[in-house]
Formats: C-alpha cells, sequence, structure tokens
C-alpha cells in the first residue's frame, strides 16, 4: 500500500514533495532518510546535513508563483546543506 506523497519538483538541492496532512510525519522522515543515504553514498564518511520544512502551501514558500491548492495538502521541502 502507498503513501498519499508524491515528489512535485526538484531543483539543485531541494526536493518538494507534496503530501497529505495525515501522512506528512512519516513523508518527512522518509524524505530525510533518503536524502542522507543519497549523499552518504555520493561522498562516504562525510555527513550533510538536511533541512527539512513544512509548508501548508506553495504561496507560503514561493508566494509569488503559488498554484491553487487543497486543505488537505502539506509540502515537505528538504534541502541539502542548510543547517
Amino acid at each position: 500500500m502507498g503513501i498519499d506523497a508524491a515528489i512535485v519538483h526538484t531543483m539543485r538541492y531541494e526536493v518538494i514533495v507534496e503530501a497529505e496532512k495525515s501522512v506528512f510525519e512519516k513523508v518527512k522522515g522518509i524524505v530525510e532518510n533518503c536524502m542522507r543515504e543519497a549523499f552518504a553514498r555520493t561522498v562516504p564518511g562525510v555527513e550533510f546535513p538536511v533541512e527539512i520544512e513544512v509548508r501548508e502551501s506553495w504561496g507560503e514558500a514561493w508566494p509569488e508563483e503559488a498554484p491553487g491548492k487543497t486543505e488537505d495538502a502539506v509540502e515537505v521541502k528538504a534541502l541539502y546543506g542548510q543547517a
């Protein structure tokens, strides 16, 4: 059974995931773990900080680019090296 979440955008060191509010904590953990593992495979022996931001809408992160959003969705924005 899947989780109601999807990657909606990647850019340089960011991954944007849209998830239902009911699963966003689980999605946060999955995204953070995947980013840490990917970096560890790329640069073994170097720990890299991952910062997770949760937004209620695209408008909170990028007000000038905000598409319509549903009330039941949140974005999980993961950034490498921003800690």
